[in-house]
């Protein structure tokens, strides 16, 4: 909201962005069935679970539960006309954000670069959000170190600082009991002692009062606004003391209305970082009807979930750039830190006969790129009831072709019972062996 408000937005435009938005897709970071690509469709089809584990430096799972591609997105769309800006000075409003640093564990202010990416990262919950990576360095929520930025405020020239205190929420024994409520619970307690430090360094506090609420309380964001006011309404009479007279402010918003920047160039080339320069060039082709028109958010947005929907990518976000005299868009990906190769594990319980419950665990292991951009190598393996084993080789024609051809090869043993009646007769071990190649278009 901060970085928002920044850019010069209204309190009724941030409003209408909050009413307005899918608050459970932006959490979820999952891409919607229909725009995932169509090996990714067989995937979500064969093996019907969300758990995948990373074997690309070894088995581990992914950095967060979201990684955050629809939320980027939004803000990517909201601070498109400052893409360049060459410092938050000059932005509408001047802007600091801080985030957490990993590697040295210390605050980071961000206060230039990427706007979206600032922000981006300074909201990256650990453990919910995929945190951002730069270089180096790894950024997740600031929170950890500094939630309530007095100092860094005050740094920046501030005579009067006003904090606003969000009162941290009620908990019980009864509701902390998975890992993932032990670790958010454990992240609010250090958010609300590093809010301590901060308090300290404020001339005047103003404390919203959200104890009955969740962080997962997206949905009531009316109550949340209302709580906002509230609590800015308790303090109007302290706040009066800073005001401006109707002069002034007109003066004020007329400053800030010559600093907003209202006009989009039209991009005349497609700039792809993040990625080696094959899959650069087939990622420029494909996006080439962006060029030569005029921004259109949505257009771009579908663009970019699709090349999400690959599965190849922790995230692909956009800004604008200029460069030779010429506006470009500039597409920026982020590899998955932890795969390829991924593990897919599944397992298939049946209870069709109750006397004769059968189980049988495999999973499928992914790897990509092995001839050529693009191609894969899918093995899949059971063993419990059915032992099996089979791999598929998934070839484009070329790049972007919709064309493929897909070789397999593969076996499999399983039980199958003679019943007379309730009472099993006999059980006979079925063997398979299968060989092949498809030729397929994908729509």
């Amino acid at each position: 909201m901060g970085g928002l408000y920044a850019t010069g937005k209204s309190a009724d435009e941030l409003k209408q962005i909050v009413d307005h938005a899918d608050w459970p897709q932006l959490l979820s970071g999952d891409i919607s069935y229909q725009d995932l690509a169509f090996r990714r469709n067989e995937d979500a089809r064969d093996v019907p679970n969300s758990i995948k584990i990373g074997l690309k430096n070894g088995p581990r799972l992914p950095p967060g539960l979201s990684t955050g591609e629809h939320i980027s997105l939004l803000i990517d769309r909201e601070t498109l006309n400052y893409s360049t800006v060459p410092s938050f000075d000059d932005l509408p409003i001047p802007f600091r954000c801080v985030s957490t640093e990993l590697i040295s564990g210390k605050a980071y202010v961000f206060d230039r670069g990427s706007l979206s990416e600032a922000m981006r990262a300074t909201m990256s919950i650990p453990g919910v959000f995929d945190p951002v990576r730069e270089g180096d360095k790894v950024f997740v929520d600031g929170g950890l170190v500094d939630n309530l930025p007095t100092d860094v405020v005050r740094n920046m020239g501030a005579d009067v600082v006003i904090a606003i205190h969000l009162q941290i929420s009620k908990a019980s024994a009864k509701d902390i009991q998975s890992a993932f409520e032990v670790l958010g619970r454990s992240v609010e307690l250090v958010i609300a002692e590093t809010e301590l430090r901060g308090m300290a360094g404020a001339d005047l506090i103003v404390t919203a009062k959200l104890e009955d609420f969740s962080s997962k309380d997206y949905a009531k964001a009316k109550e949340l606004l209302q709580k906002g006011y509230d609590a800015a309404a308790e303090k109007a009479r302290i706040l009066e003391a800073y005001s401006l007279d109707d002069a002034a402010w007109a003066a004020y918003l007329d400053w800030k209305r010559s600093r907003k920047r209202t006009n989009i160039g039209v991009p005349q080339f497609v700039k792809v970082e993040g990625v080696n320069l094959e899959s650069a060039r087939d990622i420029e082709k494909f996006l080439r009807s962006l060029i030569g028109k005029p921004i259109n958010s949505n257009e771009i947005d579908a663009h970019l979930t699709r090349l999400a929907g690959l599965g190849r990518w922790d995230s692909v976000t956009y800004g604008m750039i200029h460069e030779n005299g010429r506006d470009g868009l500039l597409i920026q990906i982020r590899e998955k830190s932890y795969a390829p190769p991924l593990l897919q594990p599944s397992f298939v319980i049946d209870g069709s006969e109750p006397e004769d419950v059968t189980f049988t665990l495999g999973g499928r292991i992914t790897f990509m790129d092995v001839w050529g951009e693009r191609s894969e190598l899918r093995t899949d393996f059971q063993f419990g009831d059915t032992y099996g084993l089979q791999a598929q080789l998934y070839k484009p024609f070329y790049t972007q072709s919709h064309w493929f051809f897909e070789p397999f090869a593969g076996g499999s043993q399983t039980t199958f019972n003679i019943y007379d009646k309730n009472n099993p007769r006999a059980d006979y071990r079925i063997d398979r062996v299968l060989g092949g190649a498809n030729v397929g278009y994908t729509l």
